[in-house]
């Protein structure tokens, strides 16, 4: 999948709950815009939110960028962040911060 794809994917499908980019190592931090303006958007709207993110593999998407998604995503109870290489124990506090719903958190060893 490319950044753009996922614009598109985040764009028609409103109801999405569950998203899983495992692996999908050619995206960048272009790839968090749709995903915010989703999260966004099913907020503005009361659609029920998405609740997992599978973002394991990713290893290009940056702390800086993914910090910035971070206070939307407070409806999020699964996040997998395996080999996101670039995150840090300052990622890991914002999650604690801005998801209180995390039931299910994997983080790559900091």
């Amino acid at each position: 999948a490319m950044d753009m794809d996922i614009g598109d994917v985040c764009k028609k499908a409103h109801l999405l709950q569950n998203l899983n980019l495992r692996a999908c190592r050619r995206l960048t931090d272009g790839c968090l815009k749709p995903i915010a303006s989703l999260l966004k958007r099913q907020h503005v709207k009361g659609i029920p939110p998405l609740r997992s993110l599978d973002l394991g593999g990713c290893s290009r998407i940056t702390e800086d960028a993914f910090c910035v998604v971070l206070p939307l995503c407070s409806s999020l109870t699964s996040l997998d962040l395996r080999g996101c290489k670039q995150l840090t124990g300052r990622t890991k506090e914002l999650i604690a911060k801005y998801c209180p719903e995390m039931q299910d958190l994997t983080f790559p060893p900091v």
